[in-house]
């Protein structure tokens, strides 16, 4: 079997081909859920600290009637 990232020897059989594939991708598809997870945070926490930005809601001032 080889190893992460190295090209598969000659005469590998099927089923650890496969197995082989489905392993990167697996591994792929993890790495990107992760960074997609991080930017939304990120952007989430930017977007909450930033100073100076409008907010997308009325602020709800002391005045107004209840």
């Amino acid at each position: 079997m080889p190893g992460f990232g190295e090209p598969p020897a000659s005469g590998l059989a099927a089923n650890l081909d496969a197995l082989r594939i489905a392993a990167s991708d697996s591994a792929f598809a993890a790495v990107a859920a992760v960074t997609t997870l991080l930017c939304l945070l990120s952007s989430i926490l930017a977007w909450l600290t930033v100073p100076g930005q409008a907010l997308p809601w009325p602020r709800q001032t002391g005045d107004s009637p209840d």
